[in-house]
């Protein structure tokens, strides 16, 4: 990962200067490619996770598929069910990877109850943030600002709107080896529509920042989920930092060298 200076420069340029968009998405495609990196080291960790032949995994968030890059750079042979609301960035993702049988793609945002809801879209200087968008106002307008962007000017940062369908997760009957959830502070909802999923095939789970105390980690922790993050080449419950967390089954057997099982 980029040093934060080097990110919030780079942040500043896209947004002074939205066409390199397409661009830069292009090359940081291609050089993981070269590299055999995924996009994010916290997927170096899917080939130990014991997920199984053909494993299924869902993308809960798909935003332009880098999560499906890197899932399917780690399992060769992974089937992949992925979420994306955004209309554009659905287009999109279909057009990456047309004719891939292998995954299979639903423009719907995942949450608690069936319906329709606002999909919140930051724009700043006219570079949409559509990696930042939540079915949440306050996530989707609260991360831009003087901390991540140099000269950040509020007046020039606007919300869109757009109305999205909304589905539980268990409306689709899937058995999933591993779920990756990135979805702007709207966890608790996607897993809360997704507990007969989590309670019949207990897949490990990954999603962003989720804390011991939180309403996430409580409601995981009744179904009998531990939190774990990625220090080095282990999981460990022993360390409270790391882009994302994996939560998983108390039942699972993760190997020793995999992952550190003692007490927080």
């Amino acid at each position: 990962m980029a040093p934060p200076t080097v990110a919030k420069m780079l942040r500043t340029l896209q947004s002074y200067v939205p066409i390199l968009k397409p661009a830069k998405e292009q090359l940081q495609i291609t050089m993981r490619r070269i590299r055999r990196q995924p996009h994010e080291p916290d997927f170096l960790m899917l080939p130990r996770l014991g997920l199984g032949p053909a494993p299924l995994c869902l993308d809960i968030g798909t935003n332009y598929g880098q999560s499906i890059d890197s899932m399917t750079l780690m399992l060769p042979d992974v089937r992949i069910v992925a979420f994306e609301p955004n209309p554009g960035l659905a287009a999109r993702v279909r057009g990456r990877f047309a004719g891939r049988s292998s995954l299979t793609l639903h423009q719907v945002a995942l949450g608690e109850e069936d319906g329709e809801m606002v999909l919140h879209v930051p724009v700043y200087r006219g570079y949409e943030y559509d990696g930042l968008a939540s079915l949440d106002r306050a996530s989707a307008a609260g991360w831009l600002g003087p901390e991540t962007v140099y000269g950040f000017d509020p007046r020039r940062l606007e919300i869109r709107e757009m109305k999205v369908q909304i589905r539980r997760l268990d409306d689709f009957a899937l058995k999933p080896a591993f779920v990756k959830i990135d979805v702007q502070g709207a966890e608790l909802g996607v897993l809360r529509g997704g507990r007969h999923t989590l309670e019949t095939a207990r897949p490990i789970v990954m999603a962003e920042a989720v804390d011991e105390d939180s309403p996430v980690m409580r409601f995981m922790s009744e179904l009998g989920y531990e939190r774990f993050v990625k220090v080095g080449d282990r999981l460990t419950r022993q360390a409270d930092y790391g882009e994302n967390v994996f939560l998983v089954p108390s039942e699972a057997r993760l190997d020793a060298s995999v992952a550190d099982r003692a007490a927080a």
